[in-house]
């Protein structure tokens, strides 16, 4: 793809020619500079993806966890794979510091699935949740039908975008009967998807699983920031619209709450909700929200105030080892090196992934959401979290990651890594001791990206996990001199993205907003953007 140029106050600056890049001038000079320190903390065929197909329709892919998957199914197992109801899962990474036996009593593995049938698992496998009951016009999405799985490698479930638009002609705004809940074939479709679910499931984490379950809990009063925090930033989530609502507060209910993911302390999730008293919906949508580095769900609230003011559900949570989940200062840097050098945890993603689809479970079943109008959004750390989630779980039916998506490959091969691993230095100056290293280098980098979050660099980058969220709309913000997400290793991603969603006529559902002359930061502009969207398709 030929680049395109255009003019800053600066300096001529090259960025990829994309239709559907749009570059806005910044309007945020109040919002100071961005001093938040964050995250401091290949591809199969078709021929491959209709095979695999084919094999679930026969037998229908387990949940159990206890499923040992080969190097072939997922592209970190040594072993051949093998099924026992009663053996824990055995996967040694490609790393220098796998030292794990493959002994059941040496093991970190989990033992059965995550959940249990009967206690809120939902066969998502199984062949009759194919065929949806509901008729398309009436919140159907025509997911599962056959003829639209070999249209593109990247996006080979979708449907064309007139269909699934007709019955969402408002958009949200207009819907107030409840919509009956369709149940999402995560294990069909995109190769890539059913690699994430099964190295969701497959992960060694040390914690024994247990049903979904709620617990009340109570208002945080001190939350646990383990960075300074940036007052320009607050005011920036005021910026997010909020309806007129006279005494907003007064008619704001809150709910806290904890969600049992896993056992452990880890799989204690904190969940805050925000929502309008006396609404006239008896179904809502739904938006969850999430915190960049460091920060907790406290920290979200003047946008979970203005969404619920809007009369959205407003959710946000705590992602692993932050707010209620951090002891100190330090947790998440703890973590990440703890990560690298035992590999029994991944938090930096798919940890809160996994969180994120048990937090769909939970929505999906309250009697006040519309189970097929749940938005997700995020900022920085946050960002990859929406983007992975929406990549994961097909429920999280509109995303907007802001200041999140970036090619992790791109920035390796191109020396473009610096400023993310300077983000969270701490865990690559450890890596680099351990692997005898007199200076942080690609080498370095590539392989700590492996250990702690595998797949990262290759088959769950950017380029094959954010053409697989169409034909769902979709909005990528980013800065436009982001140092941590340069927008030349979007060029490919979006390029196949665009396939996808043209794939399904549904090219205007997709966007990429490059601010210029933005770094890693949000922006005013970028929460209106955000809140636009979510308006015009949630």
């Amino acid at each position: 793809m030929r680049p395109l140029e255009r003019e800053t106050s600066k300096a001529t600056t090259r960025v990829p020619n994309l239709s559907n890049l749009v570059v806005r001038p910044s309007g945020n000079k109040d919002a100071g500079e961005d001093v938040d320190v964050d995250e401091s903390a290949s591809g199969g065929g078709r021929e491959h993806a209709r095979e695999e197909d084919r094999r679930d329709r026969r037998d229908p892919p387990s949940h159990d966890r206890s499923e040992r998957f080969s190097e072939e199914d997922s592209g970190y197992g040594t072993g051949a794979g093998t099924k026992s109801p009663h053996h824990r899962v055995h996967r040694h990474r490609d790393s220098d510091f796998s030292r794990r036996s493959s002994s059941p009593h040496h093991s970190h593995g989990f033992q059965g699935s995550r959940l249990g049938r009967g206690h809120g698992r939902r066969d998502y496998g199984s062949e009759r949740f194919r065929d949806f009951s509901l008729p398309l016009g009436q919140g159907r999405r025509d997911y599962g039908n056959e003829r639209f799985r070999d249209f593109s490698s990247f996006c080979d479930f979708s449907p064309p975008y007139d269909q699934w638009r007709g019955g969402r002609r408002s958009f949200g705004r207009g819907y107030d009967e409840p919509r009956v809940a369709h149940e999402i074939p995560f294990q069909g479709g995109s190769p890539y998807r059913k690699k994430i679910w099964k190295y969701l499931q497959g992960k060694d984490t040390g914690i024994v699983t247990v049903p979904l379950t709620v617990e009340p809990a109570k208002p945080v009063e001190s939350p646990v920031y383990q960075a300074a925090l940036d007052p320009a930033a607050f005011e920036v989530m005021k910026s997010c619209p909020r309806a007129v609502v006279d005494d907003l507060e007064e008619k704001l209910k809150e709910e806290n709450l904890y969600l049992m993911t896993e056992a452990g302390e880890q799989g204690h999730l904190p969940v805050l909700i925000l929502s309008l008293k006396g609404s006239k919906l008896q179904r809502r949508p739904a938006i969850v929200i999430l915190h960049s580095s460091y920060k907790s769900k406290e920290w979200l609230r003047p946008l979970l105030e203005a969404y619920a003011s809007r009369d959205y559900i407003a959710v946000a949570i705590d992602s692993r080892y932050h707010g209620e989940r951090a002891s100190n200062a330090t947790t998440y840097r703890d973590a990440l090196v703890s990560s690298w050098r035992n590999g029994d945890t991944m938090p930096f993603i798919y940890d809160t992934v996994w969180d994120l689809i048990k937090l769909g479970d939970y929505l999906t079943q309250r009697e006040d959401i519309d189970p097929s109008r749940i938005g997700i959004t995020g900022e920085s750390l946050g960002g990859m979290h929406a983007w992975y989630a929406a990549f994961a779980d097909t429920r999280y039916s509109v995303v907007v990651p802001i200041i999140g998506v970036q090619g992790f490959r791109w920035a390796i091969d191109n020396d473009k890594w610096k400023a993310r691993v300077d983000s969270i230095k701490p865990l690559f100056e450890e890596a680099r001791i351990d692997l005898g290293k007199s200076e942080i280098d690609k080498e370095v980098v590539d392989k700590v990206w492996e250990r702690i979050a595998p797949g990262l660099t290759t088959q769950f980058d950017a380029p094959y996990t954010i053409p697989v969220i169409a034909p769902r709309p979709q909005l990528i913000i980013n800065g436009a001199d982001d140092p941590r997400c340069p927008l030349m290793g979007l060029d490919i991603p979006v390029s196949k993205a665009q396939e996808a969603y043209k794939s399904s006529n549904c090219e205007e559902i997709f966007k990429l907003i490059a601010e210029e002359g933005i770094g890693h930061r949000m922006t005013t502009s970028m929460v209106k953007e955000a809140s636009d969207w979510f308006d015009k398709f949630l």
